[in-house]
């Protein structure tokens, strides 16, 4: 899958006939745009790949992409057998590397234009957001990424790496199911630090929603807060991980004020989570539990 920016078109050819294959035309097009035919020669046996690059194309970021792309003429003749000679396929350009969100000349104008992308996108490598001096009142889901993992990992991080500087918040009004700011869905490798992240909700005001095999987390060095500091309410944990069924999370140097718990925590009994690390966090002012495993 390409990234953004001028790439090779690459396709993999593979003989699926009998004979050895010498010779063969490749046509290709982009968003239905009809590219330059490409002659490929060269030597498959049965069964044999090789890959080819048609031509150079510039990948625009949050942008779809629609390829198609069929052989002809092998070996200088004609194919009797053409229900495999055709790939069409669709895909965005992969993310990688350093983007900003917020301020001037952003390459995102917020966090959720930025887990859009991630979403549809994936990434190839390591993704860094930058994310400028502000506020910013959003609410979203970040699911699996692809290409996301321990090593190749998603961060946002203030710019400055002054907490108090960025402030993400939401209020979540309409019920249980939309009770977060942040809902982290199945992801791998993801990591929030040194920001305020806020529920202002007077009902529903959870934070951050850990679920579904998410692993390979770090919450560092941010502000997690609501306005509830005498409820015990389900309603109202800052944190809440329940039957996550994941592994290698890290929860560090944060200030958890208020909530009716600062973190729940809970595994289920045949699949629990592993390696769960709390440390150097600061609770304050919950109404029930600061910590409830």
């Amino acid at each position: 899958k390409p990234t953004t920016g001028t790439q090779c078109m690459r396709v993999v050819i593979k003989n699926s006939g009998t004979n050895t294959l010498t010779s063969a035309k490749i046509n290709w097009q982009v968003n239905g745009s009809t590219k330059t035919q490409y002659s490929w020669t060269g030597s498959l046996a049965k069964g044999d790949t090789d890959i080819v690059c048609l031509g150079n194309i510039t990948f625009k970021r949050d942008t779809l992409y629609v390829l198609k792309t069929w052989t002809s003429a092998p070996n200088g003749g004609t194919d009797s057998m053409t229900v495999n000679d055709t790939l069409s396929t669709q895909f965005y350009p992969a993310m990688r590397g350093i983007y900003t969100i917020g301020g001037s000349s952003p390459d995102f104008t917020n966090f959720t234009s930025a887990v859009n992308a991630l979403n549809q996108s994936g990434i190839l490598d390591s993704v860094y957001f930058k994310v400028r001096n502000g506020t910013y009142s959003e609410q979203f889901v970040i699911n699996k990424i692809s290409g996301a993992d321990r090593l190749n990992a998603i961060t946002f991080e203030s710019e400055n790496k002054d907490s108090t500087k960025v402030l993400l918040q939401y209020n979540s009004t309409s019920s249980s199911s939309n009770n977060y700011v942040v809902k982290i869905n199945g992801t791998n490798g993801l990591t929030f630090k040194k920001m305020t992240i806020r529920n202002f909700s007077s009902s529903y005001k959870t934070v951050f929603n850990i679920s579904n095999g998410s692993k390979n987390l770090i919450l560092s060095n941010n502000i997690i807060r609501n306005g509830d500091s005498t409820s015990s309410s389900s309603r109202t944990y800052l944190i809440y991980v329940n039957s996550n069924r994941g592994k290698n999370i890290w929860f560090t140097n944060n200030q958890i004020n208020c909530g009716s718990m600062g973190l729940y925590f809970y595994s289920d009994y045949s699949y629990r989570d592993e390696n769960i690390y709390i440390t150097n966090n600061i609770f304050r002012n919950q109404g029930y539990y600061g910590l409830y495993m």
